[in-house]
Order: structure tokens, then C-alpha cells, then sequence
């Protein structure tokens, strides 16, 4: 919502991963279906968790503040009518379910919604997310990365795009779009806003040529990046009540306007150099702010009470996954939301302390699966973004297994239960091969000698439990001792 940062380093393996998936669960969901004790039978599937996962957009209702929509990364969209409390699937309609980035509400009549789907254009739903239809004629660019609609005449809007870094506009509430994108240079547009007392003025943020202001309804464009770092502009933020302050991250870095974007000077100061990913700005107390960050391993909460003058740590609660899109309340502006790799949470103390609010938020991405031996022979599902999880009764409910893998890496590809020996399981991801001895209670990295060093799939050897073997797309390794060390094999692979 960087340019080369360490945040894209953790993404970075994620076609990886799910060019691997379908490999991993073609084998091992064969070994499922195999097992009597999880067997339930072929006539029909039941979603039973993990009921979490990873969040990529969040939005409120302005005029109904306990409404709240999530987008999630592969469970597509859900809605919760009691602040955070519960979730419903809101996915009627909707054709891809594998990252929703980007929700925008009707301002006037928030039961008119408009999402945007990984590369599959922008939907509508007119009846509070029940339903959606495709909504994206005249769109060429499927990759919709931003949308914003006119405050005052909210049949207005706009959609900038990923892929052909356009920006697009529609004057009939979504029936059909035209680009406006004249003196845009084409890098992807990722964040548009509208001024909300002047809304012919437009402004995008870009990843790649920095800030544009359009004064003329979209119909062109001019860069405004006097005083940026540089051009990789991820996100803006409006002030509501005075237009011209605006808020944008340039290289990871917070900037500050109070003319309108004609120059910005840096806010960052208590961010502790941590790169910027996303801002949030009060509708109720513009003066404010959250904006989610990522440093040394780490993401992290910030907050700031007087218009990014200052910022102050406020992830109290989030766990080892914190940070992510943030939404705050129209109203009461101590009330916010985030979203993480590990689902929703919600402050009511302005970030002070957050609690999980994942019921029924089923958004996980299960990449493998694995069942133990011996029995109660239970059962463990690998995630994309969410780690690994365990279940003690078929798969009826879960809970998270990742004492010892690191919060950068829940990213789990493959994970495999040695058949010979009780509670030994193995797991790979984007830093190596961790192990288990107490059926998931606790894990430990067992090639950290090799260093950081991507194992996808892991294979124990069925008839010796010493042997182990590990590989990816950086080579192939055998360990003879549980993983205590390691050697490279499979020359002339």
C-alpha cells in the first residue's frame, strides 16, 4: 500500500511457496484421505479453521461504526456487524478469493461497497456486501490496486492500477470507467484519495515515480515530490477537515504537507528509521494517526496524537505478527483495527493494548498437511502467513503450533510426522528446516548452520528416524543426525 526494503525480502518467496502447494497437497492430502481416523467421507467438504489469517485491507462503516469488512489474503471477504466480535464470509459473487486489497465505501450510502480483488478488476455490492457484481468496464488493467470515491458526489470515482499505472474513472457509479491518467508516467498507482472540499483535486501515490495531484478531476496529472527521499510513494492520508495536510511514505519514510503537496517535510520522528508500510488518519481527530512499520526482523505499531509530530510504540498485544492495514474508527478515534498475518485486532485504548477478534475469520491458506502415526494421529496444517496449526480432533478445531518459528517466517510450505519415531515432525520454509520432538508443543531451527537457506519440502526417511532430507530451490541436503548437521547432496540433479 517500498521500494527494495527488507519487508519484500518476506515476501519475496511467496511464488514459491504457491507454485509448490499444489505439488505438496496433491501428496499429502492423499496420505489424509488415507488415514481412517481423519477419514469423513467424499459426498461433501466442511471448512473447520484455522479460523484466522492473513489481513490485507480493512474498512468501517462512516455511519455504522460496529460494521467492519476485512479482506484477507486467500479467504476473500468477511464481514462482522458487531465490531470485531464475530465474522461472516461476505463472498457472493466475488470469483478470485486469493487477496482482496483494496475496500472502499459509499461514503452517502455505505451499503454500496467496492472492492478489488488480486488482478480481477473492481466489484460492486449495493446491499452491504450480500452480493457482488463485476463492476469493471472500460478497465484494462485488472490490477486494482486503489480505489476512492467523491465524498460529495459519490458516483464518482476512481481506480488506479497496478500493472499499466493508470488511473481510471467511472461517472456512474461503476457501470463504466474511462482513464484519466494524462501526465501519470505508468509506474503502479497505489493509493488515491480525494480532496473532500475540492473533489476535482486528486491526489495518487506511486511506487516509483513519487506523488501526483490532479486539479482537474483526473484529467491530468503533475508530479509533487518537493522534499520526498525519493519516488516510492506507498500510501496517503488526508486530513478530512483541513484537505490541504496530507501524509504520504516515500522510501519507508513518513512526509508531511500543509500546502497541499506543494512540499512535505519528514514526520517520522520516534519511528526509530523503521520502514513505513501503511498510514491511518482519525475521520474524528485528524490530528490522530497510526501507521504500521518494518525494521530488523520486525513489524511493528506506531501512533501519533499530534498530527505526526511524534510517535510512540503501540503494538501491546499484537504478538510475534503485528502490523498491517489499519482502520480507525469514524467516531471514536481511541477505537481502531489492524490487520496481521494472524487475523483482526481491535484497541479501544488508541493502541495502548489490542485484543484478537478472529471468530469465524476463516482466511488461512493451507499449504500442507500432515498426520502422525501413532496414535491419536493428529493432525497439523502448514499456512501461508499463519504458521502451523494442530488439531487433537480431525480437524473439527484448531490451535496455533509455532512456539519457536520465527515471526518473519510463518510462511510453512511442507511439514511431515516421521513414522518411526513419536512427536517428530519436520517442517520447512523460507529459512530452512525446523524440528519438533513433542508433536508441535515447541520447534527448533535445526539448519541454522547452513544459514538462511529456503527448504521447502522436507522428507523424513521412512525406514531410519536419523535420516532426514531437505530441498529447495537452492539445492538439495541430507542430515544423518535429526538435523543436527547437514551435507549437500543430489549432484547432477
Amino acid at each position: 500500500m517500498t521500494g527494495s526494503s527488507p519487508h519484500q525480502l518476506v515476501f519475496s518467496a511467496a511464488p514459491r511457496c504457491i507454485r509448490l502447494r499444489n505439488l505438496l497437497l496433491g501428496m499429502l492430502l492423499g496420505l489424509v484421505l488415507a488415514a481412517p481416523p481423519a477419514q469423513a467421507g467424499f459426498d461433501a467438504w466442511t471448512s473447520n479453521g484455522p479460523y484466522d489469517g492473513w489481513v490485507t485491507a480493512l474498512a468501517i462503516d462512516p455511519t455504522q461504526p460496529n460494521v467492519v469488512y476485512t479482506g484477507t489474503q486467500s479467504g476473500g471477504l468477511f464481514k462482522s456487524t458487531d465490531a470485531g466480535v464475530s465474522w461472516s464470509s461476505a463472498n457472493n459473487g466475488l470469483r478470485a478469493l486469493n487477496g482482496i486489497h483494496v475496500i472502499s465505501l459509499d461514503p452517502v450510502n455505505p451499503s454500496t461497497i467496492y472492492v478489488g480483488p488480486h488482478c480481477d478488476g473492481v466489484f460492486k455490492s449495493t446491499d452491504a456486501g450480500q452480493s457482488w457484481i463485476p463492476s469493471s468496464v472500460g478497465i484494462s488493467d485488472p490490477c486494482v490496486a486503489a480505489i476512492a470515491v467523491d465524498p460529495a458526489t459519490p458516483t464518482t470515482l476512481y481506480a488506479g492500477t497496478r500493472g499499466s499505472g493508470e488511473v481510471f474513472e467511472s461517472t456512474d457509479a461503476g457501470q463504466s470507467w474511462v482513464s484519466t491518467s494524462a501526465g501519470l508516467p505508468g509506474d503502479p498507482v497505489l493509493s488515491l484519495v480525494v480532496d473532500p472540499s475540492t473533489p476535482t483535486t486528486l491526489y495518487a501515490a506511486t511506487d516509483g515515480a513519487g506523488v501526483f495531484k490532479s486539479t482537474d478531476g483526473g484529467v491530468s496529472w503533475s508530479a509533487v515530490n518537493s522534499g520526498l527521499v525519493n519516488t516510492f510513494s506507498r500510501t496517503l492520508a488526508i486530513d478530512p477537515t483541513t484537505p490541504s495536510t496530507l501524509y504520504t511514505v516515500s522510501g519507508g519514510e513518513v512526509f508531511k504537507s500543509t500546502d497541499s503537496a506543494a512540499n512535505w517535510l519528514p514526520a517520522g520522528n520516534g519511528l526509530a528509521g523503521e520502514s513505513v508500510d501503511d498510514l491511518a488518519i482519525a475521520p474524528s481527530t485528524p490530528s490522530t494517526l497510526f501507521a504500521t512499520t518494518f525494521a530488523g526482523g520486525t513489524v511493528n505499531l506506531y501512533t501519533s496524537t499530534d498530527s505526526a509530530g511524534t510517535w510512540t510504540p503501540a503494538a501491546a498485544g499484537l504478538g510475534e505478527s503485528s502490523g498491517g492495514p489499519v482502520v480507525i474508527d469514524p467516531v471514536t478515534a481511541t477505537r481502531a483495527f489492524t490487520g496481521t498475518y494472524q487475523g483482526v485486532f481491535l484497541t479501544v485504548d488508541g493502541g495502548s493494548t489490542w485484543t484478537e477478534s478472529n471468530q469465524g475469520l476463516a482466511g488461512a491458506l493451507p499449504l500442507a498437511l500432515a498426520i502422525e502415526s501413532s496414535p491419536p494421529h493428529n493432525l497439523f496444517v502448514s499456512t501461508f502467513g499463519s504458521g502451523i496449526y494442530k488439531s487433537l480432533d480431525q480437524g473439527n478445531t484448531w490451535f496455533e503450533s509455532n512456539a519457536g518459528l520465527s515471526n518473519l517466517f510463518f510462511n510453512v510450505s511442507s511439514i511431515q510426522s516421521h513414522p518411526l519415531q513419536p512427536g517428530l515432525l519436520y517442517a520447512g520454509n523460507d529459512v530452512g528446516v525446523f524440528k519438533s520432538l513433542d508433536s508441535g508443543a515447541s520447534w527448533t531451527w535445526v539448519t541454522a548452520p547452513l544459514g538462511v537457506i529456503p527448504l521447502t519440502v522436507v522428507a523424513p526417511d521412512s525406514n531410519d528416524a536419523q535420516v532426514v532430507y531437505a530441498g529447495g530451490f537452492d539445492g538439495t541436503f541430507k542430515s544423518t543426525d535429526q538435523g543436527s548437521t547437514w551435507s549437500t547432496v543430489g549432484a547432477g540433479l
